[in-house]
């Protein structure tokens, strides 16, 4: 973080997520809370994989309650008010959370933030689990969490193919998990 290399590498991982997954609540807040998000991610020494050759991508928290707690503290006023009304114009995630808050281990395992790729169909984020788990065993972490929208199919299937099950359904929100 700081060096002019971080910095360019954030810009275009920040460029990837947004053309990437638009629809996502984090890139409607805009540019300022992505930035946020994966600046809390790095500052946290949580683990974030980016291959620009592919333009695929994941972060990956070891303590999801402190991830999101920092990244509410590091989002500017205007985007965070926008990041409030993404939530606010669809408020299942934050249901789904609630309902999930004693399902979801506090320690010993990872929680995918996010995760996408620029090339869907070539296994480019397939190719990032394989370094994306060694890694989260290294740290201690048992296993992968990950929620997810029921409507999105391409991403349920992909995570089913990966080995993730599903632990509940809620507000049309997935939660899943993995024994890494």
């Amino acid at each position: 973080p700081g060096s002019a290399a971080f910095e360019a590498d954030l810009e275009r991982l920040i460029d990837t997520h947004l053309s990437v997954l638009p629809n996502t609540p984090s890139s409607r807040a805009g540019r300022a809370a992505l930035e946020a998000l994966y600046r809390a991610v790095v500052a946290a020494g949580d683990l974030l994989l980016w291959d620009s050759a592919s333009a695929t991508f994941a972060a990956v928290s070891g303590n999801l309650r402190a991830s999101e707690a920092a990244v509410r503290r590091a989002i500017p006023s205007i985007p965070f008010l926008k990041l409030g009304l993404a939530h606010a114009m669809n408020p299942f995630h934050l249901l789904a959370r609630s309902c999930w808050e004693k399902t979801i281990p506090s320690s010993g395992v990872g929680y995918i933030l996010t995760l996408g790729t620029g090339s869907p169909g070539s296994g480019a984020s397939t190719k990032l689990l394989d370094p994306l788990a060694t890694e989260a065993r290294a740290r201690g972490w048992r296993e992968l969490w990950v929620d997810t929208e029921a409507r999105n199919a391409r991403g349920l299937s992909y995570y089913h193919r990966q080995g993730f099950s599903e632990v509940r359904r809620d507000f049309g929100q997935i939660l899943l998990f993995k024994k890494i």
